[in-house]
């Protein structure tokens, strides 16, 4: 019997393929993202640019990839900890991988990973003062990241969220908290994973169409796509921005603030009234109309002075903008009074919809804490009131609410403890917070220090590589990012890999 699992041992060492999740999602991103470095390859081909740039990690890329997705396989079994270890080993992939273009056009080792993990995470910041300056083949692999990166959102929280069970459930289900019927879907959404994403594609495509019509180039129009859906806010070319490409922009930064999931109603199931339905929708939608409105007024004291129309569509594009943490400007807003530059990083502090790529605490997440807070007002008239909280007509559980209220707080004291870590630094206090805000909530615009005129290059190598932590841990929503640097998960893993290599030599 023995010689019978050792010979069935050596038949799956040389015939099969072995089990492990982490290693076999690491060799298919490196084969995904070297398909996705062709375009960009075409590029350079076409500009007359040096096409090792992209070529060579293309190739680099599918040698190392190709072998791994032969040799292994997604395991039979993922529990919390497997998923929570695939979450690191996915992102550390498109970090690593996705920096070589950088690396092969100059760029040192930390700004390399600065860009990527700018692009990857949606924060669409970078350590260049004029991007302008760069390869197009550079600019448009930047949005193709970001692009890029909005897709791995949407399949961590809708596809890896299935795989995880008990109380880590509750942590990655946060993204889809607030969406209508969300609690008890998590496999539907996991079959749906394939359409979330051709969901995504088409807004992407349908973008890119109509900025063609208005004349843009094919340039143009892909790589304004890429950042404005996928919310990373990255420029490739210097476009003027005109009252209709702002009205473009603004509806599509929008579309990509909004639940995924929404739109996959509405274009699967044919639920137009699932936007109106939706109190996350409706509480986005107001809070950004009510915000623009605010903006306005600050910035222009003097109401009939101007062109009305002009002015209101430049404080409603920067309220989206914000909201949608996607962080397009065609100016230094540093340069306004602090009441201005406070209502737009309290914009992004907040960001938009669950299920979405924007950043921030989400809507969804401020919709419940004021519930919460007005329910203990209400057991403080009466106590033994029993008052549940709603969302969308369903109730909110306990363990939601306690969540919710987790996070948000650690989205406060995480910029508190980074805003004082740059001031160690040397830089104000104006400058560091809005850095924390930006970065935490993928926004990406500063001022001051880190704004339009000296940019993020200027900081120190060590900042560098805590702001690439702190664009990880923000998109992550802190709370998971914490339970993923957890030692135990890895001592777990250790222990499994040892386990698997020990049964597949038996």
């Amino acid at each position: 019997m023995r010689s019978g699992l050792s010979d069935s041992g050596a038949l799956t060492r040389f015939y099969g393929r072995r089990e492990n999740s982490i290693i076999f999602l690491c060799g298919g991103m490196l084969v995904a993202l070297s398909v996705s470095m062709v375009p960009s390859l075409l590029v350079a081909l076409i500009d007359g640019e040096d096409p090792s740039i992209m070529g060579l990690p293309i190739i680099i890329g599918l040698l190392l990839g190709m072998p791994i997705l032969m040799s292994y396989r997604m395991s039979t079994v993922v529990r919390p900890p497997d998923a929570l270890a695939m979450m690191a080993a996915l992102w550390l992939s498109c970090f690593l991988f996705g920096m070589t273009p950088f690396l092969m056009c100059g760029m040192t080792f930390v700004d390399a990973l600065f860009e990527s993990a700018s692009g990857f995470t949606t924060t669409g910041v970078d350590v260049v003062s004029d991007f302008t300056q760069l390869p197009d083949c550079i600019l448009f692999w930047r949005s193709t990241c970001a692009w890029i990166g909005g897709i791995v959102i949407i399949l961590i929280f809708m596809l890896l969220m299935p795989m995880v069970g008990g109380g880590t459930r509750t942590a990655l289900g946060n993204e889809t908290s607030g969406s209508s019927g969300a609690y008890n879907r998590s496999m539907r959404l996991r079959d749906a994973a394939l359409q979330f994403i051709a969901v995504y594609m088409i807004l992407t495509f349908l973008m890119a169409v109509i900025l063609l019509i208005m004349s843009y180039s094919p340039f143009e129009a892909i790589t304004l796509a890429f950042s404005t859906i996928s919310t990373g806010g990255f420029m490739a070319a210097p476009v003027e921005f005109t009252p209709l490409l702002k009205i473009v922009i603004l509806i599509f930064m929008f579309l990509g603030a909004t639940n995924f999931y929404l739109h996959y109603r509405v274009a699967y199931q044919r639920d137009i009234s699932a936007y109106r339905k939706n109190e996350e929708f409706m509480g986005t939608l107001f809070w950004c109309l009510l915000m623009s409105f605010v903006l306005f007024f600050v910035l222009n004291p003097d109401v009939m002075a101007g062109n009305v129309f002009e002015t209101y569509l430049d404080a409603l594009f920067m309220t989206v903008s914000a909201s949608s943490t996607t962080g397009f400007s065609y100016e230094d807003f540093g340069s306004w009074h602090y009441t201005a530059m406070a209502i737009l990083y309290l914009l992004a502090f907040v960001g938009a919809s669950s299920g979405s790529t924007a950043g921030g605490i989400k809507i969804s997440r401020l919709i419940i804490a004021t519930k919460a807070i007005g329910r203990s007002f209400s057991q403080i008239v009466r106590p033994n009131a029993v008052v549940d909280i709603t969302m969308d007509g369903g109730k909110v559980p306990n363990e939601t609410i306690r969540n919710t209220m987790m996070v948000i707080m650690l989205f406060v004291v995480t910029i508190i403890g980074f805003s004082l870590l740059f001031m160690v630094f040397g830089y104000n206090g104006t400058d560091s917070v809005s850095c924390s805000i930006a970065l935490i909530s993928n926004f990406g615009s500063a001022v001051g220090q880190f704004g339009p005129e000296y940019g993020y290059g200027s900081a120190p190598e060590f900042l560098k590589v805590v702001m690439v932590l702190m664009m990880w841990i923000g998109r992550l929503e802190i709370l998971v990012a914490m339970a993923i640097m957890s030692p135990r998960i890895w001592k777990e893993q250790v222990r499994n890999f040892k386990y698997n290599r020990w049964k597949s030599n038996q």
